[in-house]
């Protein structure tokens, strides 16, 4: 077998790219958590005060953003793959402030859907760069 050489190649070297059954692991984990997990814990106890938490959790957030934003023609894609995961960290938020109200459906299945929908396009643009350099 020939050697191929991969445009990119070390964009594809990486932990959740390599390994996607570590993402699907998360997400699931994450709707177990936020749907039953969560809700099951937080009955008897109190709300927690998350307020410095979700201060330095935006800003970090807000910071991220303008980084993928700023360097949007190098190489986003892993950047923005990883924020999608951290994005998940709303929602256990809201579970842990005991705001089961804003825990839709929707907002699940959205934050879910966009990292299993990153995971699949990762696993097929590897596909289609590799076949490409072939060309």
């Amino acid at each position: 077998m020939t050697n191929i050489s991969i445009p990119y190649a070390g964009f594809f070297d990486k932990f959740l790219i390599n390994y996607p059954l570590v993402s699907y692991s998360i997400v699931i984990l994450y709707v177990l958590f936020v749907k039953w997990i969560g809700p099951a814990i937080m009955r008897k106890r109190k709300p927690y005060s998350l307020q410095k938490v979700l201060i330095a959790y935006n800003f970090i957030q807000a910071l991220a953003n303008l980084s993928i934003f700023s360097s949007m023609l190098l190489n986003p894609g892993y950047n923005l793959y990883i924020l999608k995961f951290v994005d998940l960290l709303d929602t256990v938020f809201f579970v842990l402030r005991k705001k089961q109200n804003q825990v839709s459906f929707l907002h699940v299945f959205h934050h879910a859907g966009m990292c299993l929908l990153f995971t699949w396009g990762f696993q097929k643009l590897h596909l289609i760069v590799s076949i490409y350099s072939l060309v």
